[in-house]
């Protein structure tokens, strides 16, 4: 069989995104936000937040996410599941992780950029 980086069993299967990763991908990238989703109370921040400090956190989580896809690739992604940070009922494969934060991320680029047109 062949082996991948650090000696990881390589993955040959095409990643598949799961009905819910589909289903969240598709409403969260969605221009017209045909699907709405609101956030829970505990991801609304209390008070008002240093631009820079959000900016620097924003870019190393990037980093951080960034470096855990590269280390997943050969992976089976498709075998583990992740359980959703907004409703603990809800979960999807790892790949449809993945796939959910890259839509996700993208969102919340698009709504700093609206909101530094408006200042």
């Amino acid at each position: 069989s062949m082996v991948g980086l650090a000696g990881k069993p390589k993955y040959h299967d095409n990643y598949r995104l799961d009905f819910i990763g589909w289903f969240l991908v598709k409403g969260l990238a969605s221009k017209g936000r045909l699907t709405k989703f609101k956030t829970s109370a505990s991801f609304i921040p209390k008070q008002e937040l240093n631009v820079q400090n959000v900016l620097d956190r924003f870019q190393s989580l990037q980093r951080d996410l960034l470096l855990a896809i590269r280390d997943a690739e050969g992976l089976p992604l498709g075998n583990g599941r992740v359980q959703s940070a907004f409703n603990a009922r809800v979960n999807y494969s790892t790949y449809s992780a993945f796939q959910i934060l890259a839509v996700h991320e993208h969102r919340h680029l698009d709504q700093a950029e609206r909101a530094a047109m408006t200042k």
